[in-house]
């Protein structure tokens, strides 16, 4: 037989609350990943939404089963409002599933129309990635903006650079002149002995 149990049912209390935690952790979440949003990130993120599904019932929620429960509600919402030849949705949808709607937005359940997302949702700051990971409170903290560099600042970086470096070769040049007159002196302290025996 299977030891692995199943799971108890989602309450309406825990959906509730996963819904929410989503919404709130969506850019996390549901966004690309790239130089802000790591598979590391994404992971922490999703157990933070167990723990909090978790905390209201007595239920232990992991990462991978709320991750699942919210891959079966967007699954549902969208079979439930899949719209046929560009006729309207047969079934309407109550505040629930309307609140799961405005997470995974209208465009996965209906598409792009002409092929050009015409109807983009308003710009939001771009957050870096501690602020994401302080659940979006950009007050908590404040980075300074990476500092752009004109063209000639980067020739002058660039020549100081080859400067630098060829002061290195010079130098090491300098150690091989050295290390080569031990060596040959040492050459000839070997020889003098050899002689000698």
């Amino acid at each position: 037989m299977d030891d692995k149990k199943r799971n108890k049912n989602f309450t309406r209390q825990e959906l509730e609350v996963l819904v929410e935690e989503i919404s709130t952790r969506k850019k996390v979440l549901l966004g690309k990943l790239d130089n802000n949003i790591s598979m590391h990130n994404k992971r922490h993120a999703w157990e933070r939404v167990a723990e909090a599904v978790s905390a209201v019932t007595n239920s232990a929620r992991d990462a991978d089963g709320v991750r699942k429960k919210w891959a079966d509600l967007k699954s549902a919402v969208k079979n439930k409002q899949k719209v046929t030849g560009g006729g309207s949705p047969s079934i309407i949808l109550d505040a629930f599933e309307e609140k799961i709607l405005s997470v995974i937005g209208d465009a996965a359940v209906t598409g792009v129309k002409s092929g050009m997302d015409t109807e983009k949702a308003p710009l939001e700051p771009e957050m870096n990635l501690s602020q994401i990971l302080l659940d979006g409170n950009p007050s908590l903290c404040q980075t300074p903006k990476p500092k752009r560099f004109r063209t000639e600042e980067m020739i002058d970086i660039q020549t100081r650079l080859l400067k630098e470096v060829a002061a290195l070769r010079k130098v090491q040049e300098e150690l091989l002149q050295v290390e080569r007159e031990r060596l040959a002196k040492e050459r000839e302290t070997l020889e003098i002995k050899t002689c000698k025996l």
